[in-house]
This record gives C-alpha cells, structure tokens and sequence, in this order.
C-alpha cells in the first residue's frame, strides 16, 4: 500500500492511490513558517533547505495503519485556516486540510524532509508548478535549485494552472471513511503556538501578517 510515515514510525498513513492529484512547490512563508516552528521548539524533521515545499494532493480517504492514538493537531498561529496534523513523538506533520479543499481532498509535505524518507509505493510526477515566490527576497530566488518543468509555470502567487485544475483535482478526490476531518474529531482542539508573536518575529511572516502589513 502507498503510505507515508513519520520520523519516529510510529503513525503510519496508508494512501488510497499511488499517484497525487497535484504536486507543486510552495514557496509561500506560512508552509515553511509551519515546518519551521515545529522544527525549532518542538524537535520535528528539520524544514527544507530553501523557502520551498514539496506540496502533494492526495483523496480525503485513507486508513491510519499504525499511530491513530498518536495523531495531533497544531495550527500556525490562532486565526490559520490550515490545520496540521503530526505525531506526538516527533512532531512530523504528516497531512494538512485547509476549508478551501472542501472536504474532497488533503495536503501532505513529507517529501520535504531530507532527514528520513517518509513516503513509500508513491508514483510521483515532476512538480506541475512553482508559486508564491513574491514571499521569497532576490537571494532566495536565486539560490532556488531550477524548476524542472516549463518556467512558465513559476508564479508570483498562486499558480494559474494550479488555480485551472482545483476544480478537477477536487472532483477526482473524495471523502472515505476515514478522513481528514474525523481525524480532528479525533485529535481534539488544535495546539497553538503560546508564543505566537515570538514565533512570527523570529520565522518567516506569514501570509496574514503580510496582509496586515500592508494594510
């Protein structure tokens, strides 16, 4: 079975396919402000060298193998839309749901970290785009490993053809038995850093902060 895992094994998720639906990299501030803070307070999997993520669209249906006791939620600051969940042990955050999925599709980032291999029995295709690299300053972009697909396909925000397919990808998912939003029944009220505005001073600012920023 396609699965991913996390650093200390003990949560394994089993996919219900091989392929994602979308893989792209991400290289807005909140994914690798979200890696980062886990990383630095909480000892989880170290985040990716570059302000880019490895970002995989999988089906809203998938089995917990091994770990469902050991699953948690954790958010990014209070007001995140995103919500996280990773292993109690070790702080992998091993999937995401975000409202904007509508509950047909998850998020998972695990091919991000170096650290250990955290996916098996994927077929995996080449990232299909590279977006929010406004969020990255001209020495990030530069020191960025190329794109290896079309360089059309590298977007200041979101990505267009990433925006074009939602709609399919969303179609092609489905909510199974066991799901992103019965695992946060599950887990319970989602952990919020204490130290929100440490947290946001010393990481990447997150996209709402930029927001209130340049307001």
């Amino acid at each position: 079975m396609p699965s991913i895992r996390c650093k200390c094994n003990a949560v394994i998720i089993e996919l219900s396919v091989k392929m994602p639906l979308w893989r792209l990299e991400c290289c807005c501030h909140d994914c690798t402000a979200a890696l980062w803070y886990v990383n630095k307070y909480k000892g989880a999997p170290s985040p990716p060298l570059y302000q880019m993520v490895d970002s995989l669209w999988f089906p809203n249906n998938f089995r917990v193998s091994s770990g469902l006791e050991e699953l948690g939620a954790y958010k990014n600051f209070e007001r995140a839309d995103t919500i996280r969940f990773y292993c109690k042990r070790c702080w992998t955050c091993l999937i995401a749901d975000h409202e904007f999925y509508e509950q047909r599709v998850i998020l998972t980032q695990v091919l991000s970290f170096k650290e250990y291999v955290g996916s098996v029995g994927l077929d995996l295709f080449p990232p299909r785009c590279r977006h929010f690299t406004k969020d990255l300053n001209q020495g990030q972009r530069i020191s960025l490993p190329e794109f290896s697909g079309d360089k059309k396909h590298i977007y200041e925000s979101i990505g267009d053809n990433f925006s074009e397919a939602i709609d399919d990808i969303k179609r092609a998912g489905g909510k199974g038995q066991m799901n992103i939003q019965k695992l946060a029944e599950l887990a319970g009220q989602p952990f919020v850093p204490e130290n929100e505005r440490q947290r946001m001073a010393e990481g990447p600012p997150t996209l709402m902060q930029q927001a209130r920023e340049e307001q």
